[in-house]
C-alpha cells in the first residue's frame, strides 16, 4: 500500500487542493511511522481473527478511505473526515476533476475485492477449498515439519532481542532500507520529475507509466533471479547495480530519452530488490516462530525507514535537475551492494566456523536444541 493508490494522480493533486510546496512530502513522510506503529497490531488481529476476517476487513477499510480521498476539495480536507460527507452534497460535473474519479474507481474496485477475498481465503490449510483432500493433508504437514513449535511456544524475550541484533539479518534488512528509496522515488515523485523534464502534466501522466512497467517487470522477474544467478547476494548485486546505473545518468545527463531510460531502471532495479530480499532473509532465518516474527518486523521497520528518507529527497527548490534525490538514489544502490557483500562475508565466516569447530548438543535437551536455531550446528547460511 502506499500514500496514493495510483502515481498517475498525484501530478495534479497539488495544484487543485492548493497544497504548500512541503505539504505533500510531509504527507507521505506521516504515512510510514503510522503503518510502522499499526503494523504489529495488524499481524496480532491476524492472528486473533484469522485471515478470512481480518485480510477482507483491511482491503474493505482501505477502498473506503481511497474513495473518500475523491471527495477531499482542499488541503485541510486530506486530514479530517468530516469534508467527505459535504463532498457527497457538493459534488458536480463542473467540480471533478481527473484524480477524483481515479481515486473513486480504485476505491470501489478495491472494496469490492475484499469480497472476493473473504470467500476465497481459508484461515489455514487444512479449509483451503481450492485443494484436494491430500494436498491440504500434505500441506499442513509440511507447515507443521518446519514450524513444530507454532502456536506452543510463548515468545522468550532474550530470543527476540537476540534476533533484533542478528548481524546477518539486520544486514539483509538494510538492504530493503536501500530499496524503498528508488521504489518509492517512482511511486511518489515520478510523475513530478517527468513533468519537469519538459512534458505537460497530462504527458507526465501516461509517461509515467513506463517507469512503473519496468517496476513490474522486475518484482516479477525477481523470483528467477536466484535460479538464473545461483545466489541471493549475485541477485541483490544485479537489481541494485541498476539503481546506480540510474542514478548515475540522472546525474550527469539533460538528455529527456536517458532520463526516462534511468528512471525506468530505478523501477527495475529498486522494484527488483524488493522481491529478493524477503526471500533471502525467510531462506536464513532458522524455523522459529519468535525469531522468524522479529526478523519480519525489522524487515518491514527498515523498509518503512527508507520510505521517509524517499519522501523528503525531492524537494521543489531542486527542480528540474533534483541533484539531491538522484544522488541519493545512486548512494542507496551502491549501499545495497555493499551491505549484500558484507551479508555474503558474514554468512560465509559463520558456515566455515561450524564446519570446522561444530558444537557438540548430545547433553543438551529438546527444548535446549529448539533455542539454538541459527547457532545449531547443522543450520547454513544460503547466500
Amino acid at each position: 500500500m502506499r500514500p496514493l493508490p495510483n502515481p498517475l494522480g498525484s501530478a495534479l493533486l497539488k495544484a487543485d487542493l492548493r497544497l504548500r510546496e512541503t505539504d505533500y512530502s510531509t504527507a507521505a513522510s506521516l504515512f510510514y511511522p503510522a503503518y510502522l506503529v499499526f503494523q504489529p497490531l495488524s499481524n496480532w488481529c491476524l492472528k486473533r481473527f484469522g485471515a478470512r476476517i481480518w485480510l477482507p476487513l483491511l482491503v474493505l477499510l482501505w477502498g473506503a478511505v481511497i474513495t473518500g480521498q475523491a471527495f477531499v476539495r482542499t488541503r485541510v480536507g486530506t486530514l479530517i473526515s468530516g469534508p467527505i460527507a459535504l463532498g457527497l452534497t457538493s459534488l458536480d460535473g463542473r467540480r471533478i476533476h481527473g484524480w477524483h474519479a481515479l481515486f473513486f474507481v480504485e476505491g470501489v474496485i478495491t472494496m469490492i475485492w475484499s469480497l472476493v477475498i473473504a470467500l476465497a481465503v481459508p484461515n489455514y490449510p487444512d479449509n483451503a477449498c481450492i485443494l484436494s483432500e491430500s494436498e491440504r493433508q500434505a500441506l499442513a504437514q509440511t507447515l507443521n515439519s518446519e514450524k513444530p513449535e507454532a502456536g506452543r511456544r510463548k515468545i522468550n524475550t532474550g530470543r527476540f532481542v537476540r534476533c533484533l541484533f542478528n548481524p546477518t539479518m539486520l544486514l539483509i534488512s538494510l538492504t530493503l532500507f536501500c530499496a524503498n528509496i528508488p521504489l518509492n522515488t517512482i511511486m511518489l515523485f515520478g510523475p513530478q520529475v517527468v513533468k519537469d523534464m519538459g512534458f505537460s502534466s497530462s504527458q507526465a501522466q501516461a509517461m509515467q507509466a513506463l517507469p512503473g512497467f519496468f517496476g513490474l517487470v522486475g518484482i516479477v522477474m525477481a523470483s528467477w533471479y536466484v535460479k538464473w544467478f545461483g545466489s541471493h547476494f549475485k541477485s541483490i548485486v544485479f537489481t541494485a547495480s541498476a539503481v546506480v546505473l540510474g542514478g548515475i545518468i540522472l546525474l550527469t545527463t539533460l538528455n529527456v530519452v536517458a532520463r526516462m531510460f534511468a528512471l525506468c531502471l530505478l523501477g527495475f532495479g529498486g522494484f527488483g530488490m524488493l522481491g529478493i530480499g524477503p526471500g533471502w532473509l525467510a531462506t536464513n532465518v532458522a524455523s522459529n516462530v519468535t525469531l522468524g516474527g522479529a526478523a519480519s518486523s525489522v524487515f518491514l521497520i527498515c523498509g518503512g525507514m527508507g520510505g521517509i528518507v524517499a519522501s523528503n529527497i525531492y524537494r521543489n527548490q531542486d527542480a528540474p535537475r533534483y541533484l539531491l534525490g538522484h544522488g541519493i538514489n545512486l548512494m542507496s544502490g551502491a549501499v545495497a551492494i555493499m551491505l549484500a557483500a558484507l551479508a555474503r562475508y558474514n554468512m560465509a565466516r559463520i558456515n566455515r566456523r561450524k564446519t570446522r569447530n561444530p558444537m557438540d548438543i548430545s547433553a543438551l535437551s529438546y527444548d535446549d536444541i529448539q533455542c539454538l536455531e541459527e547457532r545449531h550446528p547443522d543450520f547454513r547460511y544460503i547466500y
